[in-house]
């Protein structure tokens, strides 16, 4: 286990130092290598043969395990090739900067003193790295599912694993079941097997980033339509949602010293309302009145609820 940690950790090191277009010389990611894993109290060879052998192997590994390639111009030195909106780098970085914190918080490194993580984060990442193999090599995965809405009843499935895709702290793993696509919550997934002996063929008609565009979060219904919402706010809370947008289709609309105004364009899900009733203090609903009223109605009902009891 040790071993895998170590190497998972050098590939998010490499990734991360050459990241942005950034070109390193032999000399210069070896160094960047080195000091990174002397931080995290990780062996990394002193002899630089040997240290670039073993960078030569972690550039193999990372591109089987998440096609990023990585080259040597003789001038410029080690760098990333071919990055652009759709690479790989870009499909990963989350997965990547989630695994960098994991690792400073191990125990034994010295990052840890200063790192306060919550302590209350799902369980079920031991299943990413297995999950995302078995995506790139293309292998069916079984396990058991526990469904919340369905009173935690607990049903077996087989997938075509695809994508990962993260969302409110929580990974998620997009599949096809009996034919179509659908979306399971890592942190539910239990008793994980993966099927290496046969392969599938992957469905590349699927555009994960245009099938959640009018959706909030994870949730996509496509016979809900997509409506146009219109959101007001103080300057305050304004701030807040200038810096972390509701959805990445918000629109600032007004923002001055008295009101935040933006528009959105999404599919209405409970969810989203979650979303709205967190920075309820200065929130208007200007659109559409059928989301009006239902924040009223739960507005309305948590009031009532707990309402100062009567002497």
């Amino acid at each position: 286990m040790k071993s895998i940690f170590e190497r998972l950790t050098r590939y998010s090191i490499i990734v991360n130092s050459l990241r942005g277009g950034r070109y390193l010389t032999p000399d210069e990611l070896i160094d960047r290598v080195r000091a990174e894993c002397d931080l995290r109290k990780l062996g990394f060879s002193a002899d630089r043969n040997a240290a670039m052998k073993l960078l030569q192997r972690d550039f193999k590994n990372i591109w089987e395990l998440m096609a990023i390639t990585i080259e040597c111009d003789r001038v410029r030195g080690y760098h990333i090739k071919d990055v652009d909106d759709n690479s790989a780098i870009y499909r990963y970085e989350t997965l990547i900067s989630d695994y960098d914190l994991l690792t400073a918080i191990n125990p034994e490194s010295e990052l840890s003193s200063y790192i306060f993580a919550e302590r209350h984060r799902p369980s079920g990442s031991v299943n990413i790295y297995p999950i995302l193999k078995a995506i790139k090599e293309r292998h069916s995965i079984e396990f058991d599912y526990t469904l919340v809405r369905h009173d935690g009843a607990v049903r077996h499935y087989r997938i075509n694993p695809h994508f990962l895709k993260e969302d409110q702290q929580r990974w998620y793993v997009i599949g096809v079941h009996d034919g179509r696509f659908k979306v399971f919550g890592v942190d539910r997934i239990e008793n994980l097997v993966i099927d290496e002996d046969e392969t599938f063929k992957r469905d590349e008609t699927f555009d994960p980033r245009s099938a959640f565009d009018g959706c909030y979060g994870i949730w996509n219904d496509p016979s809900v339509p997509i409506e146009e919402i219109e959101l007001s706010y103080d300057a305050l809370d304004g701030s807040f949602l200038k810096r972390v947008p509701l959805h990445q289709s918000q629109t600032v609309l007004v923002d001055t010293s008295d009101e935040f105004r933006i528009r959105l364009n999404l599919r209405i899900s409970n969810d989203f309302v979650m979303a709205l009733l967190s920075r309820s203090r200065s929130l208007t609903v200007i659109k559409p009145q059928s989301l009006r009223d239902r924040i009223y109605e739960v507005c309305l009902g948590a009031a009532k609820r707990n309402a100062p009891e009567k002497a």
